[in-house]
C-alpha cells in the first residue's frame, strides 16, 4: 500500500484536510479513519504533515459529545504513534493531558473511555524512556483507577461487555507503559511504575476471581505478569 501512494500522500492528506471543514459528524470520523490509515501506509513520512493535522486532532480528541468522532479520534493516536515513534515526543505532554481530562469527563460515552487507557502504552512505546516523568503518575493512575472498576453481576451483558473491554485495555495500556520504560540502555522510569505494583496485582488477583473472564483476558494478564517479571528489580 506504501508504494501504491507514494507522490501521491500530500494529495491526500490534503483532501481529507478539506473533509475537516464540513459540519458533518459522520464525515469527520471517516477522515480521522482515513488519516489513521494514511500514516500507517507511509509511516515515519507521516511526521512532516502531522503539525498541520495536530490542531484537527485535538479538535476531535475534545468532541465528547460526539463520541464516536471522539472514539475514532482517539484510534489516530495510535496509528501516528505506530507510524512517527520518537518524532511524537513534543506533542506526548499535551495528548497525555487530553486523554486524562477525558477519562475524568463524567459526561463522557463510556464506551468511548476504554481504547483512552490503551493509547498511553501507545505513546510509551513509541517515546520510551523520553516519555515525560511527570506526567506517567496521571496515566498510571487512569490505569489504575480503571482497573478497580466492578459492575453488578446481574446478567446485564452490555455492562459485562463493557467490562471486559475496559479491563482488556487496561491491560494493554499497562504492558505497553511497562515495555517502554523497560529499555536497555535507560529503566530509570521504572521506578514511577514501581510505585503502582501492589496494585497491578491486586488487579490481576480481580480478573483472576472473575468468573466471565474470557481467553483473551487471560491471555493479557499472562503477558503483563511476564512484563512486571522481567522489568522489576529483583
Amino acid at each position: 500500500v506504501e508504494g501504491a501512494i507514494v507522490g501521491h500522500d500530500q494529495r491526500i492528506f490534503n483532501c481529507l484536510m478539506k473533509v475537516f471543514e464540513s459540519p458533518s459528524a459522520t464525515a469527520h470520523a471517516e477522515a480521522y479513519m482515513a488519516m489513521g490509515a494514511l500514516a500507517n501506509a507511509i509511516e515515519s513520512r507521516f511526521t512532516e504533515y502531522f503539525k498541520v493535522f495536530y490542531p484537527v486532532l485535538c479538535r476531535g480528541l475534545a468532541a465528547t459529545t460526539e463520541h464516536q468522532v471522539c472514539f475514532v479520534a482517539v484510534g489516530v493516536i495510535g496509528d501516528v504513534c505506530r507510524a512517527m515513534e520518537a518524532a511524537i515526543l513534543p506533542y506526548t505532554t499535551p495528548l497525555v493531558d487530553g486523554l486524562v481530562t477525558n477519562l475524568r469527563n463524567k459526561m463522557l460515552e463510556r464506551t468511548v473511555k476504554p481504547a483512552m487507557l490503551s493509547a498511553f502504552g501507545d505513546l510509551a512505546l513509541a517515546v520510551g524512556p523520553s516519555f515525560p516523568p511527570d506526567r506517567i503518575e496521571p496515566a498510571m493512575q487512569m490505569l489504575i483507577d480503571a482497573s478497580k472498576t466492578t459492575v453488578p453481576n446481574d446478567g446485564d451483558e452490555d455492562l459485562l461487555d463493557f467490562l471486559v473491554d475496559l479491563r482488556t485495555h487496561v491491560m494493554e495500556g499497562l504492558t505497553a507503559m511497562i515495555q517502554g520504560f523497560n529499555d536497555d540502555a535507560n529503566r530509570s522510569l521504572l521506578q514511577y511504575v514501581v510505585k503502582f505494583v501492589p496494585e497491578i496485582c491486586a488487579f490481576l488477583q480481580l480478573v483472576a476471581m472473575d468468573p466471565n473472564r474470557d481467553g483473551k483476558i487471560c491471555y493479557n494478564a499472562t503477558a503483563l505478569v511476564g512484563d512486571l517479571f522481567q522489568a522489576m528489580p529483583q
